[in-house]
């Protein structure tokens, strides 16, 4: 009943499993980084701001938020109080970097993936109607032809 509620739900249901699929991989890809940086914060970070890394587990919470740039810049506020100035730049670079990576590149990639996905279903349909027009065109080019070397 719920699918003659919305208008090309049967549609939109079938893109939405294709986008699941074809943006799988990269959200896979997506989930390892952060479980890497997750680890790697969690060893280096654990002492300094163990409210953010001090288990694996709020690692990778506060990773996440760092890649949904959420608390981008608290965190790295909070681990560079009372640090030297070269740490303070190497904690600044460092999060930026995973912002970057994970937050910019990351979630624009799989979000971009995910839309193609959804969309390029409706052309399926345009493309095949083309490839007929195209077929028809080049039969009405070849009839031409041999109507002008007749004559």
């Amino acid at each position: 009943r719920l699918a003659h509620v919305f208008p090309n739900f049967g549609a939109t249901m079938k893109g939405l499993g294709k986008a699941l699929r074809d943006s799988l991989p990269i959200f896979c890809a997506f989930l390892v980084l952060i479980l890497v940086v997750s680890l790697f914060n969690c060893a280096f970070f654990k002492d300094v701001a163990s409210n953010y890394f001090g288990t694996p587990w709020d690692s990778i919470y506060s990773t996440f938020r760092l890649c949904t740039v959420e608390g981008w810049y608290e965190i790295p506020d909070e681990l560079s109080a009372g640090l030297s100035p070269g740490r303070v730049a190497f904690v600044r670079i460092y999060f930026v970097l995973i912002l970057i990576a994970g937050g910019i590149i990351g979630l624009s990639l799989v979000n971009s993936i995910f839309v193609d996905a959804m969309v390029s279903d409706n052309n399926d349909a345009l493309e095949a109607e083309v490839k007929k027009l195209n077929e028809k065109i080049d039969l009405l080019t070849e009839e031409i032809r041999k109507q002008k070397n007749e004559e």
